[in-house]
C-alpha cells in the first residue's frame, strides 16, 4: 500500500522518496527481535503485520510463535492474535475485547505442533490473507480464517482443518491458496502440490540447502539455487507467469520460481566478482548487481505484492532497503514442442553422469618434476605442457597451475582468469587472502604426518602471494611452526572463532615473483627458496599439498570466491578464520621426481 513504509528490528520507519532519509515513526514491539516478518492485507480491508518469534532470536526454550498486529496509523500497532507452539499443541489466540492481552477464554488449540517456520525460522507458512500452513509428523495442514472479532483479530477455523500433502515447515501457498510450495531440506527438493487434490505437480533441485549446504556449493550458475533459507513471498502476475514464489539464500542471491515449475529469474547478484554497489544510497539506485546485504549470511528479507501489482522487497543487512522489482512485464512465453529421448541417449547420459561422479570422488595426484624453469610468463613453455593442473568452479575464473623443483628452489606458477586481474585491497599483509586476488600453495613438509588429519600438523605450510600495496608479496603461514622457522605469531578472529593463533606469519623477502596481467587474466610465476619453506626435497619423495586461488570483488576489497585443485570444501568466503585454516585431509598427493 505504501512502498515508503518499512518495519525492521521491531520499529517502523518511513523513507522520504525524494531524499532517501528515513524517519522513525514508532515501535511495533520492544520485547524481542523477530526472525521473519511480512505485511498481510488480503484478509479484509485492514492491514496486518505478521512476524515469527523463535528461540533463535529470543533465547533457548522460547516457544515458536507468529504474532499478528493490525496497523492503525503511523507507528501505531495493535496486537491482535498469536499462533503459538507449546507443550505438543498449537494455540490460536484472538483478542476479543481489544485489551491486547491474552485471556484463557480467547484461546483455542489443536492437539499437535504445526511447524510453520523454514530454515532457522527465516520464513513463515502464512499467506497474505492470513491462511495458516503447518506440518506435523510428515503431514501438511491448512487452517483458514473464518471471521474476525470486533476489534479485528482473525479467528481460525479449527473445526475444518484441511489435511494436505507432506510439506516441510516453511511451506507457502500461492496467493489464491490453490498451490503450495515446500522447501524440503531432507531430500534437497522444492515440491509444488495442488492443495485440493494433493497432486504433486513438479519438483526443483534444492541441492545446497541452508548455511552449511552453501559452504559446499559451486559458483553461481543460472537456475542453480545455493544455500536456500526458505520461501519469503508470493505473488500473482498476469500470464504467462501466473503465481510465483521468492526464495532467499545464504550466498547473496534470491531466486524466483513460477507455478509451472520454471526458474524465472534471480534477484540480486550472487557472483561476488560482478557485484557493484551504487556510489550513493539514494532513491532510484539500481541494486540489480549487489547482494541483498553484504553477500553472506544476509538473514531475513521478504517480498509482497503491492496494490498496483508490482513486487516489493524488503532486504538489507546493516540497513533496511525498500526495493521495487521491475522488468517482469517483459517476460514472454516460448512455445515448446516435444523432445524424444531414445534409449541410446539415456544410456550415454548415464555414462556421462558416472564419469562425473567418479571424477568428483577420485583423489587428486600430481607429479612435480625436477626442473629449473625460466620465469617468462608462459607457463606451458616454462614448466612443460605435461605438468599443468587445470581446475575451476566457474568458467570465467578457471585456473592453470604448475610446479617444479631443484636443489635451491621450489618453482610455482598460476594462470588465472579474472575480470579484475591482480587486485587486492588488504590494509595489512596477513589479510591478503581475505581481501581479493591471491594465488595459493599448501604443503606438508613432513611426509610422515597423518594424511587424513583434519587440522595442521607441525610443518604444514600455506604460501599466499598477492598484490600488496602494488608489490608482489609472498607470505608464509605456519599454523604449527617447525624447528628452524622463526616464530612470528599472529592472531585472527571472526564471527565464529574469536581467537585463532597462527604460530608464524612472515614475508619471504628473497622470493622471486614475476606477474603479468591482461584484460581478463593474470599469470604469477615464483621461485621460492627451499630454506625459507623449511623444506628439503629428494627424488621420489611423496607428500600432500594443494594449489588454489582467491578471487576478489569488483571493488578489490573482499575475497568472494575460492578455487582449489584438490580441496572442494571452499565455499566459505564470509569468515576470515575459516578462509585461513588449511585442511590437509582434502589435499592431493604430490610426488617429486627427477
Amino acid at each position: 500500500r505504501d512502498p515508503s513504509l518499512l518495519v525492521g528490528e521491531g520499529a517502523e520507519f518511513r523513507i522520504d522518496p525524494l531524499t532517501g532519509r528515513s524517519k522513525l515513526l514508532g515501535m511495533v514491539t520492544d520485547e524481542v527481535y523477530h526472525s521473519f516478518a511480512r505485511f498481510c492485507d488480503k484478509a479484509n480491508d485492514r492491514l496486518y503485520f505478521t512476524a515469527v518469534f523463535s528461540g533463535v532470536m529470543w533465547g533457548p526454550g522460547a516457544p515458536l510463535q507468529i504474532r499478528i498486529w493490525e496497523r492503525l496509523g503511523d507507528g501505531d500497532y495493535a496486537w491482535r492474535a498469536t499462533i503459538r507452539l507449546q507443550d505438543g499443541k498449537t494455540f490460536f489466540w484472538a483478542d476479543q475485547n481489544d485489551d491486547q492481552e491474552e485471556q484463557p477464554e480467547e484461546t483455542t488449540s489443536l492437539p499437535m505442533e504445526l511447524r510453520f517456520g523454514g530454515y532457522l525460522n527465516f520464513s513463515m507458512g502464512l499467506n497474505t490473507d492470513l491462511t495458516f500452513y503447518g506440518s506435523d509428523k510428515g503431514k501438511g495442514y491448512q487452517v483458514k480464517v473464518k471471521g474476525f472479532t470486533k476489534c479485528g483479530a482473525p479467528i481460525y477455523d479449527l473445526e475444518n482443518v484441511k489435511t494436505m500433502p507432506p510439506v516441510n515447515a516453511g511451506a507457502l501457498s500461492s496467493p489464491d491458496n490453490r498451490l503450495i510450495l515446500s522447501c524440503d531440506e531432507r531430500d534437497n527438493l522444492f515440491r509444488c502440490y495442488e492443495i485440493e487434490s494433493g497432486k504433486l505437480l513438479w519438483t526443483y533441485p534444492n541441492t545446497f540447502h541452508g548455511v552449511h549446504g552453501s559452504h559446499y556449493a559451486p559458483g553461481p550458475k543460472v537456475g542453480l539455487i545455493r544455500g536456500a533459507y526458505g520461501i519469503i513471498g508470493n505473488a500473482q502476475l498476469p500470464e504467462p507467469i501466473g503465481a510465483l514464489w521468492a526464495i532467499n539464500t545464504n550466498v547473496g542471491e534470491w531466486h524466483v520460481l513460477t507455478e509451472d515449475g520454471y526458474y524465472l529469474t534471480r534477484l540480486f547478484q550472487g557472483d561476488g566478482r560482478k557485484r557493484k554497489y551504487p556510489e550513493k544510497a539514494v532513491p532510484g539506485a539500481d541494486v540489480t548487481n549487489i547482494p541483498p546485504g553484504l553477500g553472506g549470511e544476509d538473514f531475513g528479507g521478504s517480498m509482497v505484492q503491492g496494490t498496483d501489482g508490482n513486487l516489493l522487497i524488503e532486504a538489507g543487512k546493516v540497513a533496511v532497503w525498500s526495493i521495487n522489482v521491475v522488468g517482469l512485464d517483459t517476460v514472454k512465453e516460448l512455445k515448446g514442442g516435444r523432445v524424444k529421448i531414445t534409449p541410446e541417449v539415456a544410456f550415454n547420459a548415464q555414462i556421462v553422469r558416472g564419469s562425473g561422479l567418479q571424477a568428483a570422488a577420485e583423489p587428486k595426484t600430481a607429479t612435480v618434476k625436477m626442473r629449473t624453469p625460466d620465469l617468462t610468463g608462459d607457463i606451458s613453455r616454462d614448466f612443460g605442457n605435461g605438468n599443468l593442473l587445470r581446475y575451476q568452479k566457474d568458467r570465467d575464473a578457471a585456473v592453470v597451475s604448475a610446479a617444479a623443483w631443484d636443489q635451491q628452489n621450489l618453482y610455482l606458477a598460476w594462470e588465472v582468469k579474472d575480470t579484475t586481474p591482480w587486485t587486492n585491497g588488504a590494509g595489512e599483509v596477513q589479510y591478503m587472502y581475505a581481501s581479493g586476488d591471491t594465488v595459493d600453495f599448501q604443503l606438508a613438509t613432513d611426509p610422515n604426518a597423518a594424511a587424513k588429519r583434519g587440522k595442521a600438523a607441525r610443518g604444514d605450510l600455506r604460501l599466499s602471494i598477492g598484490n600488496f600495496n602494488g608489490k608482489p608479496t609472498a607470505l608464509l603461514y605456519h599454523e604449527v611452526a617447525p624447528e628452524g622457522i622463526r616464530k612470528a605469531p599472529a592472531t585472527f578472529s571472526s564471527g565464529v572463532v574469536k581467537e585463532y593463533i597462527v604460530e608464524s606469519v612472515s614475508v619471504i623477502e628473497d622470493a622471486k615473483i614475476q606477474v603479468k596481467t591482461a584484460k581478463d587474466k593474470y599469470t604469477v610465476e615464483a621461485a621460492i627458496p627451499l630454506a625459507a619453506l623449511g623444506l628439503k626435497i629428494t627424488a621420489g619423495m611423496k607428500t600432500i599439498g594443494d594449489f588454489g586461488v582467491t578471487h576478489g570483488d569488483a571493488n578489490a576489497q573482499d575475497t568472494v570466491l575460492r578455487t582449489y585443485w584438490s580441496n572442494q570444501a571452499t565455499g566459505i568466503v564470509s569468515d576470515e578464520v575459516f578462509e585461513l585454516r588449511i585442511e590437509p585431509r582434502n589435499w592431493g598427493t604430490l610426488t617429486f621426481e627427477e
